[in-house]
């Protein structure tokens, strides 16, 4: 997992509520260094289990041919976005033609962009796009070096908000999945070979990392808090504003997604063929066989964690 992804704080919550440990299992933990890498020490058994965006996962397998099943979504819906400050003039998509947009190459962002543009009516030819690291595409956006970036809402992109907001600045957003683009965010990722022997112990997990989602969306600061407890030297006020954004996104893809019985971690189906079709027509990855099975609902089901009402 990665140490500015606030959309891991139902772990650190479920962590220090004790979920995992009830369910008896004693959970060790490492940060790493974006998902790549982390997909990386995965399927070479540094680690049973990650944390990871879906599409990451998805390249991995049809081009490193990884052996890895997604088994839970902790963002049911890819929390990609462009966001904006207000005082850029920007007030509905068409309008960042001619505007610098701030993007990390490679991102998958920066990846779907011109489908982006495509399904929003952008000439995507007249967007002036400006790339840098991705660390430094909040500081950009707020020091007005680009009038807008693309990073993901509920962890760094909210951090991003909430930054603009302390500098008095009023920012906004465009959500990838406003224009169609759907597809499963944040998931976790299971190897195959753990997976086959130790079904109970994931079964465990994704109990208790699901508990720690439904008390997330119950109350988003209880689980800013414990995320702030675990990664030094963050800001809690800019943790809050994102675990907020994130639990917000959270509880409107499950309304508004096909999402069996409102099941938190439920991977959607279609989402997941869509993911293959971007990873595939836009990132390079490639297909396999048998894409269903790399995914499993089973575990999600039989937990049957719902969203709070």
């Amino acid at each position: 997992m990665d140490s500015s992804a606030e959309y891991y704080a139902p772990f650190f919550l479920a962590l220090d509520k004790g979920y995992f440990s009830s369910q008896g299992l004693n959970v060790i933990y490492n940060i790493g260094s974006g998902s790549a890498n982390t997909i990386s020490q995965l399927a070479a058994g540094v680690a049973p289990m990650a944390f990871t965006d879906a599409m990451t996962g998805i390249l991995a397998i049809g081009k490193n041919n990884a052996s890895i099943v997604a088994v839970a979504s902790i963002m049911p819906l890819i929390g990609l976005a462009i966001i904006f400050l207000t005082k850029s003039g920007i007030t509905k998509p068409k309008d960042l033609e001619g505007k610098k947009v701030g993007m990390a190459p490679g991102s998958a962002s920066y990846q779907l962009f011109p489908l982006y543009c495509k399904l929003a009516g952008i000439n995507y030819s007249r967007v002036k796009i400006v790339t840098m690291s991705l660390n430094a595409l909040p500081t950009a956006l707020i020091s007005g070096q680009v009038d807008a970036v693309s990073l993901v809402i509920g962890g760094i992109g909210s951090a991003a908000i909430a930054s603009a907001r302390q500098a008095g600045l009023n920012a906004s957003y465009f959500l990838y999945s406003d224009v169609g683009i759907t597809a499963p965010g944040y998931v976790l990722w299971v190897r195959s070979d753990f997976l086959n022997a130790h079904k109970d112990i994931v079964a465990k997990f994704v109990t208790a990392l699901l508990m720690g989602i439904r008390d997330t969306l119950i109350n988003p600061n209880d689980a800013a808090v414990a995320f702030a407890r675990h990664i030094a030297g963050v800001n809690l006020n800019i943790v809050k504003a994102a675990v907020n954004d994130y639990a917000n996104l959270v509880k409107n893809a499950l309304i508004k997604a096909p999402i069996q019985n409102k099941l938190l971690g439920y991977i959607v189906p279609d989402y997941w063929m869509n993911a293959w079709s971007y990873v595939v027509n836009y990132l390079g990855g490639k297909y396999v066989s048998n894409i269903n099975a790399y995914y499993t609902n089973d575990f999600v089901t039989a937990a049957n964690i719902v969203l709070p009402s």
